[in-house]
């Protein structure tokens, strides 16, 4: 299970809304997988067309209902950082079909896919990505003190209460459904 805080692309995604990524856009200019790799670690190249697990989500989306908790779905567009994205990449990431932009994720999800494992990932829409910078830093602070703390509380929500989130989807991966 994967979790960031991200930029929305999204009208609809307003700051701290909680989103599960359907897919990604890897737009880093990398890939894990590059070089030498022993053999045992995997297929050298995985099929990443269910990279984030159908049956994961539609279980997170189940939890998240039973919850009252809103989630909804998006395509994360991963950039190299580390510095937060520049106009014109966020108006490319949008095009390309993005609803979210950010750093992380995606690698770790192709070398999750690669060893086999099933991945599942909730973001935290932190703000509109193009308005996520500030020349004094004024507005990540803001961000961060208040309409994050809506996404945050939502994910403590997720994974502290009861029945808690997490808990709550890995119990029911040992079980049959």
């Amino acid at each position: 299970i994967l979790t960031n805080a991200t930029g929305g692309l999204r009208p609809e995604h307003r700051p701290g809304d909680l989103v599960l990524i359907n897919d990604h856009l890897n737009l880093t200019g990398i890939n894990p997988l590059r070089g030498q790799l022993p053999a045992e670690w995997g297929p050298r190249f995985p099929d990443m067309t269910g990279a984030y697990d159908p049956a994961l989500r539609g279980l997170a989306h189940r939890v998240a209902d039973e919850l009252g908790v809103p989630l909804s779905d998006g395509v994360y567009a991963g950039l190299a950082g580390p510095t937060y994205e520049t106009p014109a990449e966020v108006r490319m990431a949008g095009i390309l079909g993005g609803d979210l932009v950010g750093m992380s994720t995606t690698l770790e999800t192709v070398a999750a896919r690669e060893a086999g494992v099933g991945v599942l990932a909730a973001v935290s829409a932190r703000a509109r990505a193009e308005q996520r910078t500030d020349p004094r830093g004024a507005r990540r602070l803001r961000l961060w003190r208040g309409p994050l703390g809506r996404g945050m509380f939502w994910l403590a929500r997720l994974g502290l209460r009861r029945p808690p989130y997490v808990a709550t989807i890995l119990g029911r991966l040992q079980t049959p459904a």
